[in-house]
């Protein structure tokens, strides 16, 4: 028999339900609200902005400014949908000058936790000082506290129990360790965008990022990375009548296995638009390893007019009027630094294994980025009687990193061998012997 089609009738959702649709297409994971909260904080011109993880961001969010501050009787407007104090009109899209402008990250945020928001505006009597600021608290989107608390003008939110009636969403979560570690590298990104601006990131009671908003972006990324970076840094300057670029490429010894030491920022924005990012890989495929990238930081600053951030809900996304020449200024920008960097080592006709050029220190890992060796510290030392006798005998066990050789000595001993310095140390004894026969 025939399986027998009904119609359903077209029907409007329920507001609830529509609600946290719409929530997903803004809030996808714990960091999104990261995101959304610390532009809020950017745009509210902060000078100082501190951001709280516990469980991955599912359990707790806290970000805390001392930015303008929301007046009291604004705070339940505030988190309704569509509000927003960065546009009035259709025409305000075309000139736009701050991150956020879409009037739904609040109210996204509301529909999927418990948020509590706290703000006192800087306008507010004796602004140095703690005074009573207004304190809301929505779960689900609907407010269940009003109250007043102490504090300096700026704002605080904090949001609880993310995706708590959404188990769907729930579901595909990865672990606190892969959502603290989405929220570090975004975090990266806005204290490289706003070098000027104090940063404070504690996952679990623990700082995992401060900078001290110095304005100086080479200080700012050697507090990010801790690695004297200043040597490896190259300025990048250029413009024109429908652009302005600045920045820093690192040179060919910082290239990494990532590209998530690739920041562009238009207008202060950081974004990921194809086009773009395939005219910076034009610029250094060719100069750098397969699958090597630089650390690049680059400000592209454009005329409001000739840029459309409205694309997606995340504004990530951004189309440009006069696309195929910034796309060839960045090309030529990368391209200029990398071809005046010192080249990587190649093979030479010395004897043993050819060398790894060794990116990855032995020794304990490194956060963030990983630099080729220096000859800092390596200094001249006596090696004990019978070293070389010992060497002889090891019996190579493993290879590590492609940077430590795991060794037995024939009496069970273990020794680990770094093959950079042992080769160095090859290269040494030959080129001794070499000027030994030539001046004897």
């Amino acid at each position: 028999m025939a399986e027998v089609l009904t119609r359903t009738p077209i029907h409007l959702l329920p507001q609830d339900v529509a609600e946290r649709i719409a929530a997903g297409e803004v809030i996808e994971r714990p960091v999104s609200v990261v995101k959304e909260l610390v532009e809020n904080a950017l745009d509210a011109g902060s000078h100082e902005i501190r951001v709280e993880i516990r469980g991955g961001g599912l359990r707790l969010i806290r970000v805390t400014d001392d930015g303008y501050g929301i007046p009291e009787d604004e705070l339940e407007r505030a988190c309704a949908r569509h509000t927003t104090s960065k546009i009035s009109t259709l025409e305000d899209l075309s000139r736009l000058h701050t991150l956020g402008f879409r009037g739904e990250a609040l109210a996204s945020i509301t529909a999927v936790s418990e948020l509590t928001l706290l703000s006192r505006p800087i306008e507010s009597t004796n602004p140095g000082e703690e005074s009573a600021a207004g304190l809301l608290t929505l779960r689900g989107g609907e407010v269940t506290q009003r109250s007043r608390r102490a504090r300096l003008h700026g704002t605080t939110v904090s949001v609880r129990d993310l995706f708590y009636n959404v188990p769907a969403r729930l579901k595909f979560m990865r672990g606190a360790r892969t959502e603290t570690n989405h929220i570090l590298q975004l975090m990266r990104r806005y204290a490289v965008g706003y070098p000027a601006i104090r940063f404070n990131l504690t996952i679990e009671e623990a700082v995992a990022l401060q900078t001290g908003g110095a304005g100086n972006l080479a200080t700012t990324l050697a507090e990010l990375y801790q690695l004297p970076l200043a040597e490896m840094l190259h300025p990048v300057s250029a413009s024109s009548e429908h652009y302005t670029l600045h920045g820093y490429v690192g040179n060919r010894a910082l290239a990494q296995s990532s590209r998530q030491h690739i920041m562009l920022f238009v207008n202060g924005r950081w974004v990921q638009a194809r086009p773009l990012q395939d005219a910076l890989e034009a610029g250094y495929r060719g100069l750098l390893p397969k699958g090597k990238h630089p650390l690049l930081v680059f400000y592209l600053d454009l005329p409001p007019g000739d840029l459309d951030v409205n694309i997606h809900p995340a504004k990530t996304e951004v189309k440009l009027l006069h696309e195929a020449e910034v796309a060839a200024a960045l090309t030529q920008a990368v391209k200029s630094v990398l071809e005046r960097s010192p080249a990587l080592p190649s093979s030479s006709p010395f004897p043993g294994p050819e060398l790894v050029y060794q990116r990855r220190l032995p020794g304990p890992r490194r956060r963030g980025l990983h630099v080729a060796d220096s000859a800092e510290g390596y200094k001249a030392e006596s090696a004990p009687p019978g070293a070389a006798e010992i060497l002889a005998t090891l019996r190579p066990l493993a290879q590590l990193q492609q940077a430590v050789i795991l060794a037995e000595a024939p009496d069970g001993s273990l020794y680990l061998v770094d093959q950079h310095r042992a080769h160095e140390r090859v290269i040494y004894e030959h080129l001794a012997q070499q000027t030994c026969r030539g001046t004897g």
